[in-house]
C-alpha cells in the first residue's frame, strides 16, 4: 500500500445544508438575459492603495498552492487546453477521470499527501457523489512545486470561495464603469458572449454574482439606469487563476475588478472627460443598439461626450452627459422634463426617449 503521510493545514468548517447539489452547482451560473491586486507592486503599502485595491487587499488574500486548507472548494470548469489533458484520478481505482464527467461539479479540496515514490497527490472530494478523486505531480516535492508554480495551481478549477465572497460583499452595491469594454451574453455567439462598448462613469448596479472561469472565477451581472444588463468577468484574489500579474495587460485588464469598477467617478464632469481625451473617437461605436434599430442609447457618442442634450437620447444618457437635472416635473400628457441651471430644458416621452431640447431661463413646469 500507498504510505500516505498527510499534511494539513487549517481545517474549515462549511455548513453546506441540505440543498441538493444540483441546485447548488447552479445557484453559480449567472447570465445577462489580495494580495495587492496584478499590475501593482507586491511591495506597494496600502496606504498608497486605491480604495478599490484595498478592497480586494482586505477581502480576497492571494491563497498560493503552500496555502491552501482543507475545505476550499471549486469548481471543474476546463478550458480548451484542458481538453487533452488527465487532470484528475479516482482514489480508488486509480485510473484517469475524463473531465468532461466532472465539468461544472463542485469539488472540496481534502488536503494533500507525498507517495512511497514521491510525488504530490492533492485530493479533492465531489461534493454531490463523494467519490474521491486526486491530481497528481511529479518529479517535484510539495514546497518546490507550489512555489515554483504560485500561478499555477490546479488546471481546470474555478475558485469558488472567492465567488461566495463576492457574492456576499458586491450584491447591491453601486460602482461606475471603469473601463470601456464590458460583455453580454450571446448564445449565438461562439464564446457564448459578446464585447459591448460602455461609456467610463457609467453608473452600474451589481445585479447577480457567479462563477465564471478558472482564470476569471466571478462573473459579476451589472445593470444601468436604463435597465440594460452586462457583466464582467474577474479575477480578484488570482488564487489558482493560472495566470501570472503581468499576464493582465494587453487586452486583459479589464478582468481586473479595479481596473473595471471604480467607487466613484473618474469623471466630475463631461468637461473634464473630454479634456482628459479630446481625440478619443466614440463616433466608431455602434450607432444601434442589438433589440431595436431605434434604440438609441448608442447614438452619437461623440455629442454623448461633448454635454450635447439631443433627440433620440435616453435618460441614462442625458445623466452621463449633463448629470442630473436642478429641477425636473412631469406635465399633463405623462412627459417628464428636465431643467438644467444652464438654461437647458429637456422633455422625454412615456419611454424615456428625449423628444425636445430647448433653452428656457426659468423652469416652465412649476
Amino acid at each position: 500500500m500507498t504510505n500516505k503521510t498527510f499534511f494539513s493545514a487549517l481545517c474549515l468548517s462549511l455548513a453546506f445544508g441540505f440543498v441538493q447539489e444540483t441546485k447548488a452547482q447552479n445557484d453559480y451560473f449567472v447570465t445577462t438575459d489580495v494580495k495587492v491586486v496584478a499590475g501593482d507592486s507586491v511591495s506597494a503599502a496600502v496606504a498608497d492603495m486605491t480604495p478599490e485595491q484595498r478592497f480586494l487587499n482586505d477581502n480576497f488574500p492571494y491563497r498560493s498552492l503552500c496555502d491552501w486548507a482543507e475545505g476550499m472548494r471549486f469548481m471543474v470548469l476546463p478550458g480548451e487546453r484542458d481538453a487533452f489533458l488527465n487532470i484528475f484520478a479516482d482514489a480508488e481505482t486509480q485510473q484517469d477521470v475524463p473531465t468532461g464527467e466532472l465539468k461544472k461539479h463542485i469539488v472540496v479540496y481534502k488536503g494533500h499527501e507525498i507517495t512511497d515514490r514521491g510525488w504530490i497527490r492533492l485530493h479533492f472530494e465531489v461534493f454531490d457523489t463523494h467519490r474521491r478523486i486526486y491530481h497528481e505531480v511529479r518529479n517535484f516535492s510539495f514546497s518546490d512545486y507550489c512555489q515554483k508554480n504560485a500561478g499555477g495551481g490546479v488546471p481546470a478549477l474555478a475558485y469558488l470561495d472567492e465567488v461566495d465572497k463576492a457574492k456576499e460583499l458586491m450584491m447591491g452595491k453601486t460602482y461606475y464603469s471603469a473601463h470601456e469594454v464590458f460583455y453580454k451574453d450571446d448564445r449565438s455567439s461562439q464564446k457564448g458572449y459578446r464585447e459591448h462598448p460602455l461609456p467610463i462613469d457609467t453608473k452600474l448596479t451589481v445585479t447577480a454574482v457567479g462563477v465564471g472561469t478558472r482564470e476569471y472565477p466571478v462573473k459579476i451581472v451589472v445593470t444601468d439606469p436604463s435597465g440594460q444588463k452586462y457583466f464582467q468577468l474577474c479575477a480578484l484574489s488570482h488564487t489558482n487563476s493560472g495566470m501570472n500579474d503581468n499576464e493582465f495587460i494587453a487586452g486583459n485588464e479589464q478582468h481586473l475588478f479595479d481596473k473595471s469598477f471604480a467607487f466613484k467617478m473618474k469623471y466630475a464632469t463631461q468637461k473634464d472627460r473630454t479634456k482628459a481625451d479630446p481625440t478619443k473617437d466614440f463616433s466608431a461605436l455602434p450607432k444601434t443598439g442589438p433589440t431595436s434599430p431605434t434604440n438609441t442609447r448608442y447614438v452619437n457618442y461623440a455629442g454623448l461626450v461633448s454635454g450635447l442634450a439631443e433627440k433620440g437620447q435616453t435618460k441614462d444618457m442625458i445623466s452621463m452627459s449633463k448629470g442630473q437635472p436642478d429641477k425636473k416635473w412631469t406635465t399633463r400628457n405623462g412627459s417628464v422634463v428636465w431643467w438644467y441651471a444652464d438654461g437647458t430644458e429637456i422633455t422625454f416621452s412615456k419611454k424615456g426617449i428625449v423628444t425636445k431640447v430647448a433653452q428656457s431661463s426659468n423652469p416652465s413646469g412649476k
